[in-house]
């Protein structure tokens, strides 16, 4: 049997699948495409990417918006829940699926492929972020709203998870999107985590706030959901254990206590950002 002729043999679902990863990498192709090109135009023209003198953003951190244990305690929690999360949904939800939910292992495999489809685009999601800051009280933000969208649709996935009967609740048109929800937050976080680390963390802390805090966490986050859950599914079963891991984004909230830079000409995307990175 031909590759084409099992593809044609294949469900909607499966096909929609496919139709998604490749979608996903014709447009990271593009992108690197259009990038490569703005390069080669920019390099002809003597033009490089623009920065503002080291000496004094590092000044502007350190006056106003370096916040070391705030900063590090959210990166922290920020990297905890998304260990937590992922493993918790990765290890979990493909168990439930067989062992619960009755599907296929090639449906379960389906499931778990598509449910992660939102990391796939996180470097889109950084774009929209970087291409359209939103205006708040007279000034722009770039990070904040997007850790507003993240808790939303952590509780949208959490009020599913902890309201609905899983014994009860359809594989496709409930679980599913209330995992893609959570997931999809997980992405979010991550993105707007990370710009606001890199935003507001002088050079000679990167090692240990970006490389260090976020390693840590989420190792810690990771290992607990390997051992958390055994517990949980004899006291509450499976909805216990997907809304415990579904909360623990909610973290995400607390980013809207710390102070943001303001969107200056070195964090607007523009193309000698996208052509020299």
């Amino acid at each position: 049997m031909s590759i084409l002729t099992w593809f044609q043999g294949l469900g909607l679902s499966y096909k929609m699948g496919a139709a998604v990863f490749a979608f996903t990498a014709a447009s990271y192709s593009t992108l690197f495409y259009l990038g490569r090109k703005w390069r080669r135009r920019l390099e002809e023209e003597g033009r490089g990417y623009w920065q503002a003198p080291k000496e004094e953003r590092i000044n502007e951190l350190m006056a106003d918006y370096w916040q070391p244990r705030l900063t590090s305690l959210l990166y922290g929690l920020a990297y905890f829940s998304n260990g937590f999360v992922r493993t918790t949904f990765s290890l979990w939800v493909p168990i439930y699926l067989l062992d619960e939910a009755g599907v296929s292992v090639s449906e379960a495999s389906l499931f778990v492929g598509l449910m992660y489809v939102s990391w796939s685009w996180k470097t889109f999601v950084g774009l929209i972020a970087d291409l359209f800051p939103l205006k708040w009280r007279g000034r722009l933000y770039k990070r904040k709203p997007w850790f507003l969208v993240t808790g939303l649709l952590y509780l949208a996935g959490l009020t599913v998870m902890a309201t609905r009967d899983m014994e009860n609740l359809p594989v496709w048109t409930g679980l599913f999107p209330a995992v893609t929800s959570v997931i999809s937050a997980g992405a979010f976080y991550d993105m707007a985590a990370d710009s606001f680390a890199i935003d507001v963390t002088p050079p000679e802390y990167h090692a240990r706030v970006i490389g260090a805090v976020s390693t840590s966490s989420q190792s810690l986050g990771s290992a607990l959901a390997t051992i958390i859950p055994l517990w949980l599914l004899e006291v509450g079963g499976y909805k216990a254990v997907f809304t415990l891991a579904s909360a623990t984004g909610l973290t995400c909230f607390l980013y809207l206590l710390a102070k943001e830079p303001p969107v200056a000409g070195e964090r607007r995307i523009s193309r000698e950002a996208v052509a020299f990175t």
